[in-house]
């Protein structure tokens, strides 16, 4: 936690199959509920590789988050990656930062 942003960052390299999928999910998810989160972000730091099903369930608790008043950032989104996000035009739906404390700065705006 950094004030009243809570930093999540991922450290599997991979997340592409379906368990791993589903775990990232229901945690993100949990931790959402459980402490009724209105600020993340989600620090893609360690990964090479990333499924689209992790997209479309950050996309939907972004939604999620928005909803409740709340919102999701990206940070240290790799090259590759951030090249994925623009093809998909995901790079104009995620407010993504270079780091986290610009993320978290981000919130003050």
């Amino acid at each position: 936690m950094r004030g009243d942003v809570t930093v999540v960052t991922f450290t599997m390299e991979r997340i592409i199959d379906q368990l791993q999928v589903a775990q990232v999910n229901d945690e993100l998810a949990a931790l959402v509920a459980e402490h009724r989160l209105t600020r993340l972000v989600v620090s893609l730091a360690g990964v090479q590789y990333i499924s689209s099903s992790i997209l479309n369930k950050l996309l939907k608790l972004r939604s999620e988050m928005a909803d409740a008043g709340g919102d999701l950032k990206l940070c240290h989104v790799p090259e590759k990656l951030y090249e994925v996000l623009k093809v998909m035009n995901l790079h104009k739906i995620f407010d993504i930062h270079p780091g986290v404390e610009q993320a978290v700065a981000a919130f003050g705006k």
